[in-house]
């Protein structure tokens, strides 16, 4: 209930400051980034807000904390984005009690499996997940599929809305994670059993043609590669800027 009354409190003193007209055209909320899984950080800059104004941050519909702006009418916070935040669009919002300026930004929650496992020591858990569980796993209903032209013996790496997986078929492919939809394909000489990984804007994979690659998640191109003896089916850990491959 008090909840509910702090979401109705800050929806009332947002859409006061959107009627007000434009006596808050420069009131600005910048977050970075704008993505991230549950308790990840996102450094917030509010501007445009009375001098020492007292400003109250909401998390949806969660009051935060309370800031006051400098003589400027400026504040900065790191926020840590709730363990209970499920994947999907939140909104952050800051209110000012003095001006009842206000602005809102959004903040996507996304909790991604970067490489084979999830992390470098291929544990396999995700101490993040809050929308799994034993009750309701037998729900779970076929999203989408994607089809190759081959087995598939890698497991898939999510990142950034990307999902990234190898196939018998010499193809990595990069597809959208709601929808299913091809943003990419990258052929090879031969066929990939490697899990990718990924890291930033490189994402990895070993290739039975004696080769280890990096590749652009954006566009698939080639970033480097690296020859070994022989074919690789075992999937890239990545560590501290290295990448590890058998």
């Amino acid at each position: 209930m008090k909840k509910r009354r702090l979401a109705l409190a800050a929806f009332f003193i947002l859409m006061t400051a959107i009627l007000s007209g434009p006596a808050f055209a420069d009131t600005a909320l910048t977050l970075k980034p704008a993505y991230g899984p549950p308790t990840s950080e996102t450094k917030l800059v509010g501007s445009g807000f009375f001098p020492q104004e007292a400003v109250d941050i909401y998390f949806d519909d969660e009051d935060m904390i309370l800031k006051v702006t400098s003589e400027e009418g400026d504040f900065s916070y790191t926020l840590e984005v709730p363990d209970d935040a499920q994947p999907g669009e939140h909104w952050i919002t800051a209110v000012g009690r003095s001006s009842t300026a206000a602005k809102q930004a959004k903040f996507t929650v996304r909790a991604s499996w970067t490489q084979f496992h999830r992390v470098s020591s291929h544990l396999g858990r995700n101490l993040l997940e809050n929308v799994l569980s034993s009750s309701n796993v037998p729900n779970l209903a076929q999203a989408w599929s994607f089809a190759t032209n081959h087995h598939v013996d890698s497991s898939p790496a999510v990142c950034g809305g990307k999902v990234f997986i190898g196939s018998w078929d010499m193809h990595v492919y990069a597809l959208n994670a709601t929808t299913g939809k091809s943003l990419w394909n990258r052929q090879f000489n031969n066929a990939i059993y490697s899990s990718p990984a990924v890291s930033g804007t490189r994402v990895y994979v070993g290739c039975t043609d004696n080769n280890v690659y990096a590749l652009n998640t954006n566009t698939g191109a080639t970033t480097w590669f690296f020859s070994t003896g022989g074919p690789v089916y075992s999937s890239p850990a990545v560590s501290n800027g290295a990448v590890y491959i058998g």
